[in-house]
């Protein structure tokens, strides 16, 4: 009697048996290591940590009402300043800033919009050493200078919601500074996106259009009339509306885009406003354009 042929050859048959032992031997060791590594590699927090995040929480708890209307920041700020704050975490620090007469610029939250409150607007600024920077009249917000030790103070005040930290805006970290007397040379833009030829073939260019822009300042580092003499900006020259521009220290992006504007829009008629004294002026200055 012949032997029955098996469907695969004896050679293939060993590799699948082999196989099959080696993929079962490795679940088996899988099923045992891979607990033990899900254990040692499953983070941990030291003692000291967690008693630094304990001595946190109850600092947080204890605060009183006027305290738990003050942004933390600030609050870690005045006690790191008087030495009260807690011994468990002594490498806290906040962000907070002072200028040299040692005030922190903030964000005063009222309870009523700015227009129904003279009286809160005199008390602060009765306060000494306080300079309202911006106070909107339809917004609920007024920036201001404040001495780090008189935040409490305000805070305290019936018509204050709450006393936040001012978060300063920024400008692209790409440095773009307008041009001065370059004549009436166009922005690569304006090849790019070939305006010149739409301007010829519909005979438009932006005539009875109003354009607005946001931005850090316009004339901070001066040569606004030298682009205005040279073509770089409108004849008529730019208007400023709401808060117009920034008192000081701008880099006038806004001027570099009204000019790139300009080149691509040479007839309309361009606007501009700040965007950096606080949130409530940028709000209010969108309304204004």
């Amino acid at each position: 009697m012949s032997k029955a042929k098996t469907l695969f050859p004896q050679s293939i048959t060993k590799v699948a048996i082999n196989s099959v032992w080696f993929i079962g031997t490795t679940l088996i060791l899988l099923q045992y290591t891979l607990p033990s590594l899900a254990q040692s590699s499953s983070p941990t927090i030291s003692p000291e940590a967690m008693s630094q995040i304990q001595a946190l929480e109850q600092e947080k708890a204890s605060r009183n009402a006027i305290e738990r209307k003050i942004d933390s920041q600030i609050l870690i700020a005045l006690r790191a300043k008087r030495g009260a704050y807690t011994s468990k975490v002594p490498n806290l620090r906040s962000g907070v800033t002072t200028d040299e007469a040692g005030r922190i610029k903030v964000v005063i939250h009222t309870v009523s919009p700015i227009s129904n409150s003279t009286g809160l607007i005199n008390t602060i600024k009765a306060i000494a050493r306080v300079e309202i920077i911006n106070a909107p009249g339809s917004l609920n917000r007024i920036t201001a200078l404040v001495p780090l030790d008189l935040v409490e103070t305000i805070a305290a005040l019936t018509n204050v919601r709450m006393v936040q930290g001012f978060i300063e805006p920024g400008v692209s970290s790409l440095e773009v500074q307008p041009r001065t007397n370059t004549g009436s040379a166009n922005s690569e833009g304006d090849i790019a996106h070939a305006a010149a030829n739409v301007r010829a073939a519909y005979r438009v260019n932006g005539s009875g259009v109003k354009i607005g822009v946001i931005s850090d300042s316009y004339n901070n580092l001066g040569g606004a009339y030298s682009d205005i003499n040279s073509g770089n900006l409108p004849a008529s020259g730019v208007r400023l509306v709401g808060s117009g521009d920034l008192a000081s220290g701008g880099k006038d992006e806004g001027r570099a885009m009204l000019q790139l504007i300009h080149d691509l829009s040479p007839g309309a008629q361009l606007y501009f406003a700040t965007g950096f004294n606080s949130e409530a002026d940028m709000a209010n200055n969108i309304r204004a354009l």
